[in-house]
């Protein structure tokens, strides 16, 4: 049996840009907000115990657009919709906020899908099942989204949902 170590080395499924972006989804998060798919309550919940230094929130035709920025300098937005659920995340900033609790049980998706081959050590986007998630980034700079398709609401437009996302 192999050690963790070889495998990083040798194994095909741990290659040098996986190992990356595991250390990024893992060990460089920092505490962020609601999480995707669940109510408009865990924004205030959590941010009591997040290092959120303002927050900020505009309506927008029925979708609330709630802007928080970490005491990283990372922001976050969370859309919620009129039934008082966040559909859709992004970030952007020079670290990642905890993608474990701001994506909720879409997060094992992430992992899986970092764990396939995909092009490229910058980036992860993928469409799977209910769940769209794009990711990129340097060491310097990080930028994300996820959104649930079943959750959008009726009438927003993809042009609309990605001015919204930055």
């Amino acid at each position: 049996m192999r050690s963790d170590a070889q495998l990083v080395c040798h194994g095909r499924a741990l290659d040098r840009r996986r190992a990356a972006l595991a250390l990024v989804l893992g060990g460089l998060s920092l505490p962020a907000a609601a999480t995707l798919g669940e109510g408009y309550a865990s924004i205030d919940t959590d941010a009591r115990g997040a290092q959120i230094v303002w927050r900020s929130q505009q309506t927008r035709g029925e979708v609330t657009v709630h802007l928080l920025a970490l005491a990283s300098g990372t922001q976050v937005r969370e859309l919620v919709d009129n039934h008082g659920r966040v559909f859709a995340v992004a970030w952007q900033g020079t670290a990642v906020p905890d993608l474990r609790q701001l994506l909720g049980v879409a997060f094992r998706t992430v992992v899986a899908a970092a764990q396939t081959p995909h092009g490229g050590h910058h980036q992860l986007v993928f469409t799977r099942d209910d769940l769209v998630y794009r990711a990129q980034g340097t060491q310097r700079f990080l930028r994300g989204s996820a959104w649930l398709i079943s959750r959008l609401p009726a009438g927003l437009t993809a042009v609309t949902l990605e001015q919204m996302l930055r």
